[in-house]
């Protein structure tokens, strides 16, 4: 885990406007040993780890976008944002005529993740950020909260200690103050959030059904699946997932050995999801041989004819298992190829697996990169392809045509073959082109 720093300044440069005149500094962002901010003046020919800015309309930026930056994730791989998602996650979003450098953050509900890149050779602006991220970086939640905290109420004390006749940021920080104390509407602006919509911005009729789905799949599987039905899904996108949740599937009886799964917060989701697939395997009594799909029917509970015969009611960018009582849960699948398909059933084992430690609850798998995602997917590739028993197979040979063969033997995909190779330093990967997680352009 990193450290996450800001500090700033203060300091005196004349602007039109008298508030920021007044929050005028030298402002420094950190993630771990990386420094951020770090600029060439492109005037004074000049390098700094900080740079003059006015911290208002950083301050008002994180207050405006509180709610979104602590708990919408990141839109689904090899899709472009909407506007409205850059602009409550992009620093660059704060404005006011200052060149901001080009960082952003995205929760995935365990941890802040922030990226980074510096500024392109042909961008023409009086400072160019030297600095990115050559990969993400986690800052604890607590950490980063208590930082943007310490940072907006030291702005409004120097507005105070100035006399600031219109302090708007200390209105919209109270605002938010007073909802992050207030049970009822604290769940509210983070549904919002989570749906891809400002605050006040979700019109009633979405927001009331995604509360109510809430208390029927609980908080944390309606946070799964708010993202993909979200504002950017368009026209009834809630009303698409209600009708997913309700359309039929395969009833099981789950029957998966207890294991003592790993909890270590340190670790990464895909650190744990390998040690208890590995742990899976072992109480199973398989090894290094290729998981069978009727393996993963009879863990879930269900037939392997069922999963074969079964018909998709339609596109989804969501599968669920929804719990039927004590002991059986529901599993609408969404994936049609039979590797895909393998893939997803033993998503559905490793989520029930964290799932069940809590007793009976709901089931989601999606293409968002949550802890949660990135524990299932992590979890069914270690399951169905243990990286040991995949370089046997492969013997060095890291070709397409082995990898073809790979895929055949173990029944998963090309892109999981060469995720878990890359993952195991055993295919080359890219590692050092600072990149942010979608085009800009």
């Amino acid at each position: 885990m990193n450290h996450f720093q800001m500090s700033h300044q203060w300091t005196s440069a004349q602007t039109a406007e008298p508030d920021e005149q007044h929050t005028m500094c030298r402002f420094m962002l950190a993630v771990g040993k990386n420094t951020l901010t770090q600029n060439e003046d492109i005037f004074s020919q000049t390098v700094s780890d900080s740079v003059l800015v006015s911290a208002l309309p950083l301050a008002q930026w994180f207050a405006a976008s509180w709610w979104r930056l602590l708990s919408e994730p990141l839109p689904r791989k090899n899709s472009r944002p909407p506007p409205g998602f850059r602009m409550a996650h992009e620093i660059a979003a704060a404005g006011a005529g200052y060149v901001w450098p080009q960082v952003l953050f995205a929760t995935d509900r365990e941890v802040m993740q922030i990226w980074a890149v510096p500024s392109r050779q042909s961008e023409q602006q009086s400072v160019r950020y030297l600095n990115g991220l050559a990969t993400p970086a986690a800052v604890s939640m607590s950490e980063f909260e208590s930082r943007v905290d310490n940072f907006i109420n030291s702005v409004i004390a120097r507005l105070d200690a100035k006399g600031s006749c219109h302090n708007g940021l200390q209105s919209l920080w109270q605002e938010v103050l007073d909802e992050r104390n207030d049970v009822e509407a604290s769940i509210a602006r983070r549904c919002e959030a989570e749906l891809g919509y400002d605050p006040d911005e979700c019109p009633e009729d979405v927001l009331i059904t995604a509360l109510n789905l809430k208390k029927r799949m609980g908080d944390s599987t309606l946070s799964e699946l708010a993202p993909v039905f979200g504002k950017d899904m368009g026209g009834d996108s809630i009303g698409k997932l209600k009708d997913l949740i309700d359309s039929p599937g395969l009833i099981g009886r789950p029957d998966v050995p207890a294991i003592n799964c790993d909890k270590s917060l340190s670790a990464a989701p895909w650190e744990r999801a390998v040690t208890d697939a590995r742990s899976l395997r072992s109480q199973l009594g398989i090894d290094s041989d290729k998981i069978e799909t009727h393996t993963l029917c009879d863990l879930l509970g269900i037939r392997f004819k069922d999963v074969e015969d079964f018909v998709l009611p339609g596109v989804s960018v969501a599968a669920v298992g929804k719990p039927v009582d004590e002991t059986k849960i529901e599993f609408i699948p969404r994936r049609r190829h039979p590797n895909g398909r393998r893939f997803e059933l033993a998503r559905f084992v490793g989520d029930y697996l964290k799932c069940s430690e809590r007793g009976p609850g709901w089931l989601a798998s999606t293409d968002l990169s949550t802890s949660r995602q990135k524990y299932q997917r992590a979890f069914a590739a270690e399951f169905l392809c243990p990286i040991n028993s995949l370089q046997a197979f492969l013997e060095d040979d890291f070709s397409d045509d082995a990898i073809e063969d790979a895929v055949e033997h173990f029944g998963i995909s090309p892109d999981t073959v060469r995720s878990l190779l890359a993952n195991n330093n055993l295919l080359y990967r890219d590692y050092g082109r600072t990149t942010l997680p979608y085009a800009l352009s």
